[in-house]
């Protein structure tokens, strides 16, 4: 597994392109920079096979139909957070995001197939009500779930800091290196020792 990471220009966030040595591929969260996925999927020669959302806050989710189109891969969101999928707006969207009205929804312990990659489904619900992370060998794709001593805010449209507080128990059991939405990766071993939303847990 090689992971490319892309850091978006106007909210910071992040995106990851995820290929094995058959060059198939998966994007994480394609929440802008059209341009340089794109390049970075043909200076790899990738063959992209899915668009893996960990939820459908607009930042996460504005260039999702755009790379849907282009390579005819399937979009995977989590069940509870097809709204906002279909309309960004819902999440007071500063800018205008298409809508992505053909997508698969998944549930816990879904497994998708990529490849030779096999990758799992963490439902993760807090920062919005169908929140999932996925979960590759030990690399597991945490969206705004977690962050580098912090977490996801919980007061937008879906969130749920009880339902927060519940993921994060679920998410300190794993032991595994995770991919932030926003901001540095990190560990789950780092988080559990220094991140204060881990101790209310």
């Amino acid at each position: 597994m090689k992971i490319k990471q892309i850091v978006t220009k106007m909210m910071g966030e992040n995106i990851y392109i995820v290929y094995d040595d058959e060059k198939e591929c998966f994007i994480v969260d394609p929440g802008g920079e059209f341009k340089e996925i794109v390049q970075t999927i043909e200076k790899n020669q990738l063959n992209v096979k899915g668009i893996l959302l960990t939820h459908s806050h607009y930042d996460h989710i504005e260039e999702a139909e755009n790379l849907r189109e282009k390579y005819s891969c399937t979009v995977y969101i989590g069940e509870g957070d097809e709204d906002m999928l279909e309309n960004p707006k819902l999440v007071r969207a500063s800018i205008d995001v298409r809508p992505v009205k053909v997508y698969k929804k998944v549930k816990e312990n879904d497994i998708i197939k990529i490849g030779s990659m096999e990758v799992k489904v963490i439902e993760a619900k807090g920062h919005t009500k169908g929140g999932v992370c996925y979960l590759l060998d030990d690399v597991m794709f945490a969206g705004d779930n977690i962050f580098k001593g912090n977490i996801g805010r919980c007061d937008l449209y879906g969130g749920d800091f009880d339902l927060m507080k519940k993921t994060l128990k679920k998410l300190s059991k794993f032991d595994c290196r995770v991919m932030t939405g926003h901001g540095e990766s990190t560990t789950m071993e780092n988080e559990r020792s220094f991140n204060p939303y881990f101790g209310e847990v």
